[in-house]
């Protein structure tokens, strides 16, 4: 018996052994792939600052990557929260705001407790659009600003886009923050979320500029980190420019907002100078000229010509006094100069009044009446010697070659036309809403190069269209493409990957202005 309780007793410290060492070397396996995904993690965040020019500062283990991303300033770092087995790593992704945004400006996303909050006041601002209210927690001190700039329909679809792609976007005054758990190392999913917030921060300035009349920004601003507009006291203000606008300037500090360039500002566009084309003409005019200039410059080296010296004033004589001893000696006036006898009496002198009635021309009469105007023309030798004419065969009215005017001038004939038009940077937002409208329910057939592949979502997406999938690509004319395919088609849209070739036919949708994209809802 005895025998026997020791032979069980070592099997279990043989089994408890091996559980010691797998569960040990589940541990360092464990340390081990932690410290080469970290170290791996760290590589890519500084493979993508050195690819954009971007600073790292901070500890080897939680580098701050920041800089200037296109237009924008950008942050890359990770926060700690937590403490023992509740700590927590965070990555957050930030991107300033160029322009000065209404004062007190927060955005956050609703939640539960959002939601009681609001209804116990706990929201400042009420857009009146339904999605934008119930996607969002709107305070603001400026709550007229804030309003007036939330309700651009641009600004609108960039926070749906923004808030639907990361539901923890939050935005105060200037800065735009997004927060995802873990710290990523994956260089396309960096890019992208920052690819997102600049077209939120563009799409700000552009209304902040729109709201401002489209006018530039002032004077001396310094390419430098985005900051917080001051707090200013609450005034009535007239216009939303001049609401927006009191926060511009920063009092005491460095200006903190990008100077924007004219080309940049469509309003400013239209007015610059445009280059004009050099003609024929004036390359002949130009030949010519230039070779004048050259065989005189030869003639003045031969020594056949002199160059002409014009004569010095004599400043002396400019200013020497004038003898005016003479100048009334001589009573009788030249006859160019002499006095008209504009009295009555003179007048009444000349008068005869033997002559009242008499018909006769005078001396100096003409014929005609004071309203020299009205009276006939003098026909002079004009009927004396007629002579017949050839009458010349009426010129025929030439040909029609004109292209018939369509219903609008901007009526393009194909989708390449369309986008070109669509491109042109000094047309403001309603001008290319007309021209989407023009041309809804038009259809075209592209050829596409695959870039991505996503789900289609939206708040204003078609029926037809949810949970479909969105192929973005490049044209064979180059033009970048967004095309939505229903949901009946993502068993074969789902086979697609990056550089497959695709043809379709699409009706227009949509134009992004920021990117440059043209959306097709396909057939």
């Amino acid at each position: 018996m005895g025998g026997l309780m020791a032979s069980v007793l070592l099997a279990g410290d043989g089994f408890g052994f091996m559980m010691f060492l797998v569960i040990g070397a589940g541990v360092v396996g464990l340390i081990i792939w932690s410290v080469v995904h970290q170290k791996k993690v760290r590589e890519n965040w500084l493979m993508f600052a050195r690819k954009n020019g971007l600073q790292v500062q901070g500890a080897t283990n939680r580098p701050v990557i920041q800089g200037w991303l296109g237009q924008v300033y950008v942050t890359l770092n990770t926060v700690v929260r937590g403490s023992g087995k509740n700590r927590s790593t965070y990555t957050q992704y930030h991107v300033g705001i160029n322009a000065p945004m209404p004062q007190g400006l927060s955005l956050t996303k609703e939640g539960f407790f959002s939601k009681v909050g609001k209804v116990f006041g706990g929201q400042d601002v009420q857009i009146g659009d339904r999605a934008i209210d119930d996607a969002f927690i709107i305070k603001a001190g400026d709550m007229l600003g804030a309003h007036n700039l939330l309700s651009l329909p641009p600004v609108k679809k960039a926070l749906l886009y923004t808030i639907a792609r990361h539901p923890g976007l939050r935005v105060s005054d200037r800065n735009i923050l997004v927060e995802h758990n873990g710290m990523t190392g994956d260089l396309r999913k960096i890019e992208g979320v920052f690819e997102d917030l600049t077209y939120l921060a563009l799409t700000l300035d552009a209304g902040y500029q729109e709201l401002a009349g489209g006018r530039a920004m002032p004077q001396g601003v310094q390419k430098t980190k985005p900051a917080p507009a001051p707090r200013q006291s609450s005034s009535s203000r007239s216009a939303p420019a001049e609401i927006l606008a009191q926060s511009t300037y920063v009092m005491g500090n460095a200006a903190t907002t990008r100077q924007a360039s004219a080309e940049e500002i469509p309003a400013q566009r239209a007015f610059q100078p445009q280059p004009q084309p050099v003609t024929e003409k004036h390359s002949e005019a130009l030949s010519s000229m230039a070779s004048a200039l050259d065989q005189y410059a030869k003639k003045l080296e031969s020594g056949e010509a002199t160059p002409q010296r014009s004569t010095p004033i004599n400043m002396e004589d400019a200013f020497a006094s004038q003898d005016n001893s003479t100048a009334f000696e001589n009573a009788n006036l030249n006859d160019a100069v002499e006095s008209f006898q504009s009295s009555g009496a003179a007048a009444l002198n000349d008068y005869n009044p033997s002559d009242a009635f008499n018909s006769a021309p005078t001396e100096h009469d003409t014929g005609q009446s004071g309203f020299a105007a009205f009276d006939d023309p003098d026909g002079g030798d004009a009927f004396k010697n007629p002579e017949p004419f050839e009458a010349t065969e009426p010129s025929k009215p030439a040909a029609n070659t004109e292209t018939p005017a369509t219903d609008s001038a901007d009526k393009e004939t194909s989708l390449a036309a369309i986008i070109e038009k669509l491109s042109d940077r000094s047309l403001m937002s309603r001008d290319r809403e007309e021209i989407i409208k023009r041309h809804l329910g038009t259809s075209w057939e592209v050829e596409l190069k695959v870039d991505r592949l996503e789900n289609t979502w939206g708040f204003d997406t078609p029926d037809n269209l949810r949970d479909g999938k969105t192929v973005e690509a490049v044209g064979s004319d180059g033009n970048k493409y967004v095309v939505r395919f229903p949901k009946a088609r993502n068993d074969d849209i789902g086979k697609l990957r990056s550089g497959d070739t695709l043809k379709t036919w699409g009706t227009l949708a949509a134009w992004d202005d920021l990117f440059k994209k043209i959306t097709l809802d396909a057939q």
